[in-house]
């Protein structure tokens, strides 16, 4: 609904609310925490996080929690966007390569069907 009055790409938010949405951002959250608890060289270290985070405790620890997640978005940012950049990017190319023709081909139907009436209409002045 938002995409539509924001006039936003439809397919776009689609895949968006696809992958973010409640039931993978737990998924997304935990990757992002480990990835960046091994970058920062904190993997060995257990530490574990309280049953019911919140977020007081993200604000009052944000080394133990935001740094590591931050650390770990970015790498996995710059994959994703990479991976689904060209797929996406070549999608589109060809969908555009076939609207393309396309129209080129209704261009010359159009054609076609002005040059008839003409002559038709040539041929009926002419009797």
């Amino acid at each position: 609904m938002i995409a539509l009055l924001l006039r936003g790409n439809l397919l776009a938010s689609a895949i968006g609310t696809v992958v973010g949405n409640p039931w993978t951002f737990p998924f997304i959250w935990a990757w992002t925490f480990s990835l960046g608890r091994w970058i920062l060289g904190h993997a060995d270290m257990i530490e574990t996080l309280p049953q019911h985070i919140s977020m007081n405790y993200i604000f009052d620890h944000p080394s133990q929690v935001l740094l590591p997640m931050l650390v770990g978005s970015l790498p996995t940012a710059l994959v994703v966007w990479s991976l689904f950049f060209w797929i996406i990017y070549r999608l589109v190319e060809g969908y555009q390569k076939a609207r393309h023709l396309r129209l080129e081909k209704a261009k010359r139907r159009l054609q076609l069907r002005k040059a008839r009436e003409y002559a038709k209409q040539k041929r009926k002045t002419a009797e």
